[in-house]
């Protein structure tokens, strides 16, 4: 579990390197904020590029989780539904005066070389990204492929493994 004063210096980096940009923050914006010393800082952290990097992988865990959740909440069980909601979600991500656009793709235009621990994590979170969208559709295809294929009489159990997982035990 993070302590407290690691917890706030990612809140507070988290706040300003999204309005702000990752290269515009100093370290000593995010420190006044929190209230610490540099030697205090470095009990917790070894570099603000290793803030940086925990700031991404917190939001990854969030998106990972909370987003998914509101997904599945507004779209249901089925893949179209949820995909539908993929998009009314990120329409409420965007939404807000206060939005600076995606944080990782903000990341990504100030740190584009491929060998940067930083430009690896975001290319693990939009791979992340990628594949939960990709899943949806997928699975949304092979739902509509089992449903065609029973009302045409085919062989629907030679397709079961294309239908979506069903509730009950199946």
């Amino acid at each position: 579990m993070a302590s407290d004063t690691r917890q706030r210096l990612i809140e507070s980096a988290t706040q300003r390197f999204y309005r702000d940009g990752f290269r515009n923050v100093g370290l000593e914006q995010i420190l006044d904020d929190v209230g610490i010393s540099r030697t205090a800082f470095y009990k917790h952290f070894a570099s603000k590029d290793d803030l940086m990097l925990e700031v991404l992988e917190a939001l990854n865990e969030w998106i990972q989780s909370v987003f998914r959740d509101m997904i599945r909440e507004r779209g249901g069980c089925s893949p179209a539904g949820q995909l539908r909601a993929l998009f009314d979600v990120v329409e409420r991500v965007i939404e807000p005066e206060d939005f600076h656009g995606c944080i990782f793709v903000n990341a990504a235009m100030e740190f584009p070389l491929p060998h940067d621990p930083r430009a690896r994590t975001l290319e693990l979170r939009r791979d992340n990204l990628h594949s939960d969208a990709g899943r949806l559709c997928r699975r949304e295809l092979r739902s509509h492929e089992f449903r065609h294929s029973a009302r045409l009489g085919g062989n629907a159990r030679r397709n079961r493994a294309c239908a979506p997982a069903r509730s009950g035990g199946e």
